[in-house]
């Protein structure tokens, strides 16, 4: 049979449309349609768990028809913690989201927030050792955390937790694409750009860079900030545990750069990176669902509180310096930073590159 608008399943199609209903009343709280929701059928609930009444209206009653096929394909997303219930919420990061596999034992913690230590903004090894297993502690370790407390949320399975692997390789070709895009130019252009290039008169420039350590889930931060003549200001170097990717890194990094320029009160900064994908994420206005998307908000918030904070890509060959205090990190335990003088191990190179 030709033509037909290609529906394979009519009832399965309208299930969808009805779930993406239900997607914008969890996800936009204060629009008018869920407000009303939410006032006349659950004012002390929400809408994943309300019971539908006595006399519910037939659009509340056909959303309500698509929760379970809504509710299969979202998950939580951390901030503080406080609000997702470690035995019954979806959380953890699996082939779909799911909650952890044993039962929940006597006098276990209740709320994700009591897995994590507050004071470093990291979980809480010991806690999740004694509670959980193997494979549900590294599922939980691989989810990051922000740097300072937010509320949690939920987002959607398809705006960015776990992927199918053939989805992950479609995406990836796609992030590959738009690098190879964006990076090709003349060679006279090419040869220009492998050089760091200092900033305006009166302006900083703050580079950053972060390492990466699979096997070990940890990873390095390097920062160097440099003013108009490329004299050196400022540096920074750290070694973190709990990094999950190599994106991870490369945020941290920036955040950390960033707020190194702000403790030292720098009015006017340009932050570089060489990792474009994070310049792409930073710039985008929608909020991110993703396992870093609080992490990224952060970053945007500090981004905002200074109007003359700028962010910018570069190759790598423009961006030795924070690449190789971020290498050096990972060899290294201790958290130090430097004012004035440059560390021994990049003094050299800085007086190169301002020459040449």
């Amino acid at each position: 049979m030709e033509g037909g608008m290609g529906f394979k399943n009519l009832h399965w199609f309208n299930l969808a449309m009805l779930a993406k209903q239900g997607w914008r009343i969890l996800k936009n709280l204060e629009s008018l349609i869920a407000r009303l929701y939410k006032a006349v059928y659950y004012p002390e609930g929400d809408f994943s768990t309300v019971e539908l009444g006595d006399r519910p209206s037939f659009p509340f009653c056909s959303i309500c028809e698509a929760r379970n096929v809504l509710l299969c394909g979202i998950r939580w997303q951390i901030g503080n913690g406080e609000s997702v219930d470690i035995w019954r919420d979806c959380w953890l990061l699996d082939y779909f989201p799911r909650c952890p596999s044993s039962p929940p034992p006597r006098d276990a913690p209740k709320y994700v927030a009591e897995l994590i230590d507050h004071s470093t903004s990291k979980w809480d090894v010991g806690i999740l050792n004694q509670w959980f297993t193997p494979v549900d502690r590294d599922l939980i370790l691989s989810i990051p955390l922000g740097r300072r407390a937010s509320n949690d949320r939920n987002a959607q399975l398809w705006e960015g937790s776990r992927q199918h692997p053939s989805e992950a390789s479609m995406v990836a070709m796609c992030w590959f694409n738009e690098f190879a895009k964006a990076n090709t130019v003349d060679q006279s252009s090419r040869v220009h750009q492998r050089v760091w290039e200092a900033p305006e008169n009166g302006w900083l420039k703050c580079n950053s860079d972060g390492s990466f350590l699979a096997a070990a889930n940890r990873g390095g931060v390097g920062v160097v900030i440099r003013d108009h003549a490329g004299t050196f200001k400022a540096a920074t170097m750290k070694q973190l545990d709990q990094v999950v990717s190599p994106f991870h890194a490369e945020l941290l990094a920036l955040y950390e750069g960033v707020k190194l320029a702000q403790a030292l009160q720098y009015d006017k900064v340009e932050s570089e990176t060489d990792c474009l994908l994070l310049v792409h994420a930073l710039k985008q206005e929608a909020t991110d669902c993703s396992n870093l998307g609080f992490m990224l908000e952060e970053v945007k918030e500090l981004l905002r509180g200074h109007v003359h904070y700028m962010i910018s890509f570069v190759p790598r060959d423009a961006n030795m310096m924070a690449h190789r205090i971020a290498s050096h990190s990972l060899c290294n335990s201790d958290s130090q930073t430097w004012l004035i003088i440059a560390p021994e191990f990049i003094r050299d190179a800085i007086l190169n590159e301002c020459t040449c």
